[in-house]
């Protein structure tokens, strides 16, 4: 039995309801689908979804290059995704843009927490500095190492675009 088939059953009642998700392969499908859920529960039911971690952030990296929108290009491409993505998403953005998570948050309704470390390895190896934007191998012990940042890194992870080579 699932969860949707308890939601109508005759007498049944639930008080509160929650989504998780600890994959982050899986966030931009809770991101999706958040709101769906929500549906099958009556209103006075509290619905909150969270996701740990998947946060991926369509960000400039070290190169000043797209590394990790290149890469979500392919995959919705590959996939055929754009038919899934909310219209209140891509009537002003690109497919590929509305598959990252902070472009699709806006638009849901359902109580979202979505837990994610500031420097997340994954991030900062795929996205933010991957080997493929630091020919010269500026950022290659930070890869390895996060205390082995320099301050100048420090400043451009935190925001400041001021970061040289």
């Amino acid at each position: 039995m699932q969860i949707w088939d308890l939601a109508g059953f005759s007498g049944f009642y639930i008080n509160v309801a929650r989504l998780f998700f600890l994959d982050a392969r899986l966030v931009v499908w809770l991101l999706l689908y958040t709101d769906e859920f929500r549906g099958f529960f009556p209103e006075t039911t509290k619905v909150k979804c969270l996701s740990d971690a998947g946060l991926f952030l369509d960000a400039i990296d070290v190169s000043w290059g797209h590394t990790i929108k290149n890469l979500f290009s392919g995959v919705v491409r590959l996939q055929g995704v754009q038919k899934n993505l909310p219209h209140f998403c891509t009537n002003h953005l690109d497919p590929t843009s509305c598959f990252f998570p902070q472009n699709l948050i806006a638009g849901i309704r359902t109580p979202l927490f979505i837990l994610n470390t500031a420097y997340d390895s994954w991030q900062v190896q795929t996205s933010l500095a991957p080997s493929s934007a630091d020919p010269h191998g500026f950022w290659h012990d930070f890869r390895l190492n996060h205390g082995k940042c320099t301050s100048s890194q420090i400043q451009y992870l935190q925001g400041g675009l001021t970061y040289e080579k």
